[in-house]
């Protein structure tokens, strides 16, 4: 499934320099075919790392490529958070403030490495508070496994917190998708 947001005349657009014509964000959602550890009641939200070309000041921020900023937030009492990553080389952030709970469970799922050599197969999960301070981190050891997942305890249900997924820069790339929720 596909859905693609097009901006009102009022809203920042993109000018595409490859084809020369205006074009807009364009937002994929995937329902996965199986339920690995994903609960398919929730959409996945995709993060990506490559930004678009074109880009005007104050204009698109691609989810992912920073933390996210704004006051909304996901109540992982209420709901699971999916996400999905393309391609992971450095980092790629989520694209949400997550609240409500006091214990959170970040899984990853369908890891894949996609380049690069087949040692140091690590992901790094950072819990970061919405002022960007650090909370907790773990390493993954994904080199023979598709699935793993850890736990934050200890959160504050009223703090707002965001997920940093992040390998060394050592040419290798991998993709993977999972569910962030209540530990």
């Amino acid at each position: 499934m596909y859905i693609v947001y097009i901006p009102s005349a009022s809203e920042n657009r993109l000018n595409d320099p490859i084809s020369n014509s205006l074009s807009v964000p364009v937002v994929e959602v995937t329902i996965p075919a199986t339920s690995e550890l994903i609960n398919p009641n929730v959409p996945i939200h995709k993060l990506s790392i490559i930004p678009p070309t074109g880009l005007n000041p104050g204009g698109f921020t691609p989810f992912g490529e920073d933390a996210p900023t704004g006051n909304t937030a996901t109540n992982l009492a209420d709901n699971d958070y999916n996400y999905s990553v393309d391609k992971l080389g450095y980092k790629v952030y989520t694209n949400a403030f997550f609240t409500g709970v006091s214990k959170m469970r970040v899984s990853i799922n369908n890891f894949k490495q996609l380049s690069g050599v087949a040692t140091g197969k690590n992901i790094t999960i950072t819990l970061y508070k919405s002022n960007g301070s650090a909370v907790s981190s773990t390493t993954l050891d994904m080199s023979a496994t598709t699935a793993d997942y850890t736990n934050f305890s200890g959160l504050d249900t009223n703090t707002r917190y965001y997920v940093l997924f992040s390998t060394k820069t050592n040419d290798n790339t991998y993709s993977f998708n999972g569910t962030i929720s209540k530990g």
